[in-house]
């Protein structure tokens, strides 16, 4: 939805291997495996990095980089009204 894209380097798509330590290196460090203090800390860390260096740590040392490409305004109302949505049926959901 937000035409983002992670790639290896060279512009190669990611073997599932190296897409699985990926995604435990960002709940590790960055996410800080979801403890409130934790969590907060390892944010503003990677925050930090990714201003910084243009690149959060375990994407640079994995050798990913992280595309982003602009977003239409056709995409953006897409993306408003489907968390309208989401919260439309979530909030109809409790009330039944």
């Amino acid at each position: 939805m937000l035409r983002m894209s992670v790639v290896l380097a060279p512009g190669r798509p990611i073997p599932y291997s190296d897409a699985m330590n990926r995604r435990i290196n960002v709940w590790w460090r960055g996410l800080g495996t979801g403890f409130p203090l934790a969590s907060l800390i390892t944010m503003a860390v990677a925050h930090g990095r990714l201003t910084h260096n243009g690149a959060t740590s375990w994407d640079t040392e994995g050798g990913f980089v992280v595309r982003h490409e602009r977003i239409g305004v056709g995409r953006l109302v897409a993306l408003v009204l489907f968390f309208f949505a989401v919260v439309l049926l979530a909030a109809i959901r409790r009330a039944a």
